[in-house]
């Protein structure tokens, strides 16, 4: 009987450990993303010129069908992938114009000089997508510009 109720509690306990809480993660301390664009050349372009983007690498593979090039700031690391093959997001989306596709919608980071980056924009002619918005709960700003893909990029005021 003994055995038995030592059994039973230890099958209990191992089941129960099933939903423990799991392992404290650490903090995540950069960004990475990765987009499929239609002009390798004028995407990266864009990003240099217009969020002061270095260029750490580039590869192409004309047998594999891909261009691809890995661009970083800070901690930010954007990698973008230009294929043979692919469709837009406006040819996908022409049945259904008023829909978004699902998948990412945008990508964003915060600045510290939150006026400058907005000036910047405005003066680079980059193509926003609404105007400067305040968040309710933290009342920090901000607003949203596009790539020349349609990408939208989201800047947080920090």
């Amino acid at each position: 009987m003994k055995n038995t109720f030592i059994i039973i509690v230890g099958f209990f306990g191992f089941c129960i450990s099933g939903f423990a809480q799991p392992t404290k993660l650490s903090e995540p301390h950069s960004c990475f993303i990765a987009m499929v664009v239609s002009n390798i050349d004028t995407s990266v372009n864009w990003y240099r010129s217009n969020l002061g983007m270095k260029l750490k690498n580039r590869v192409e593979s004309k047998e594999r069908g891909f261009k691809q090039a890995n661009l970083t700031r800070s901690q930010i690391h954007i990698e973008l992938i230009e294929l043979n093959s692919m469709v837009s997001k406006k040819d996908v989306s022409k049945n259904e114009p008023n829909k978004e596709i699902q998948g990412v919608v945008k990508f964003g980071f915060v600045v510290k000089d939150f006026n400058n980056w907005y000036s910047q924009m405005l003066k680079q002619k980059v193509r926003f997508h609404g105007k400067i918005v305040r968040d309710d709960e933290t009342g920090k700003r901000m607003f949203l510009i596009e790539d020349p893909d349609d990408n939208k990029i989201q800047i947080f005021e920090e």
